[in-house]
């Protein structure tokens, strides 16, 4: 009797225990609820995965615009296959067969996101995006599967008047906000060629994509997202107008666009010394054009006025303008030369851009003006050459400019001769032998006085 009691005693003690060590497992109730997956009727399906994630940020959003763009996020990460890569492990759920091949699970409440995949007999693989709130009670979920998320471009490039451009080249990027772009930037996409049709291929190359005889460019299995494409390669005689256009992928979905180029053409431009034709550099010109009997500035694509400026040999041009006639005004000379007070025309058509105009400047003080000094006193200087010597440049030839070498302030230190650094395994020298002198004479006492004291312990 006594040893039942006794092993009845252990027996609770062990209870108590257990359950004061895991209160919730033993006295608590699971709060879970059921949660259906109904089968798609008529399908004849080899596979089901349901892969799913608890994502209560969602229920953190401070208002439902703000959950809307956290679920549009998360439908476009699963459109670019990171769902995995953006919310790591999912949860291991076990799941049971209902009838018509539903599926169930036990959920706790809470926010839940996830993915579908079903491989049906045809070899065709639907799937389907799950964003779903567990409150408090069972729930019953109706995928809506589609085939793989993605969808087409459809690209049209025709001048002003409507005609087909072909030959009209073009990259296409990912958008800063694309799922599969996980960079600040545009980034360009890979992309296999089949045919005169294109193609999303993770293993592709980044190429140029260039318009048909239809001017059409078309690109199939692109992610769903957003997409910029870049004019790169106009034809000539033609402007670009809006260099980036951006295209919206959506799933199962086509997106068709036309981008229109306008005749356009360009024009050269050279500026010289009217009497020794010396190239000219620094000289500026606004373009404009008439309006009325006044002039305004003509604008680039980016709504800016065009400045023009000549280099080195005087040269500058100007490109992608629509046919017209436009003009030049010189807004600042080059140094030492006089203002050009009269608009210079000239006409943008087909073949200007072969076309070439001479623009003269004329010095502030010219050969045939009176100097500045009277005739009856000896200039300031002499001349830079005496008259028996050949003058340094040729007529026509700009001077040559000094070669001139900059230095820097503060060199980069030279490691290899740091001073007051001894290399390693070397002693520095102080160029003092006494101290050395003495650290010998104070070994030799030590070792002295150790002996005589072993010496006198001895006797």
């Amino acid at each position: 009797m006594k040893t039942r009691t006794k092993n009845l005693i252990f027996i609770l003690l062990t209870i108590v225990l257990f359950s004061l060590a895991n209160p919730f497992s033993v006295f608590a109730e699971e709060n879970t609820y059921e949660v259906k997956f109904q089968q798609k009727e008529n399908l004849n399906v080899l596979s089901r995965k349901i892969v799913l994630w608890k994502y209560d940020q969602m229920l953190e959003a401070s208002s439902t615009e703000d959950a809307n763009k956290l679920l549009e996020d998360l439908k476009k990460t699963y459109n670019a296959n990171k769902l995995e890569e953006k919310l790591e492990s999912p949860l291991e759920i076990e799941f049971t067969k209902g009838e018509n091949g539903d599926l169930i699970a036990e959920l706790e409440p809470g926010y839940y996101v996830g993915y579908e995949v079903l491989e049906l007999s045809s070899e065709e693989t639907l799937r389907a995006f799950h964003g779903f709130w567990l409150k408090d009670k069972d729930l019953i979920i109706q995928p809506k599967f589609s085939e793989d998320q993605v969808g087409k471009i459809i690209l049209l490039k025709t001048d002003d008047k409507g005609k087909p451009l072909a030959n009209v080249g073009f990259r296409l990027y990912f958008a800063t906000d694309h799922p599969l772009n996980d960079t600040n930037e545009l980034l360009a996409v890979n992309i296999a060629k089949s045919g005169e049709e294109y193609s999303y291929d993770l293993d592709g190359q980044v190429m140029d994509l260039y318009t048909n005889n239809e001017g059409k460019i078309v690109v199939n299995n692109l992610p769903a997202g957003d997409y910029v494409f870049r004019e790169i390669k106009a034809l000539s005689g033609y402007t670009i107008e809006n260099r980036d256009t951006v295209f919206v992928v959506v799933a199962n979905g086509s997106t068709e666009k036309t981008i229109i180029n306008k005749p356009g053409g360009a024009f050269n431009f050279k500026k010289i010394d009217g009497q020794t034709n010396m190239a000219l550099k620094n000289a500026k010109f606004k373009v404009v054009i008439k309006d009325g009997n006044d002039f305004k500035a003509a604008m680039d694509k980016d709504g800016n006025e065009i400045i023009l400026v000549s280099d080195e040999e005087g040269r500058f041009s100007v490109s992608g303008l629509p046919y017209g006639t436009y003009y030049l005004i010189e807004i600042s000379p080059p140094s030492g030369y006089k203002l050009l007070t009269e608009a210079m025309k000239f006409e943008i058509g087909q073949g200007s851009e072969t076309k070439l105009m001479i623009i003269e400047n004329i010095p502030d003080n010219p050969p045939d003006e009176p100097p500045e000094n009277p005739p009856d006193q000896p200039p300031d200087e002499p001349p830079g050459n005496p008259p028996d010597e050949p003058p340094g440049n040729p007529p026509g030839e700009p001077p040559e400019e000094p070669f001139t070498i900059i230095y820097k302030e503060n060199p980069p230190l030279n490691l290899n001769k740091r001073p007051n650094l001894p290399l390693s395994g070397q002693i520095p020298k102080t160029g003092d032998i006494t101290i050395i002198i003495m650290s010998i004479v104070g070994m030799a006492m030590v070792f002295l006085g150790n002996y005589f004291v072993h010496e006198e312990k001895n006797a």
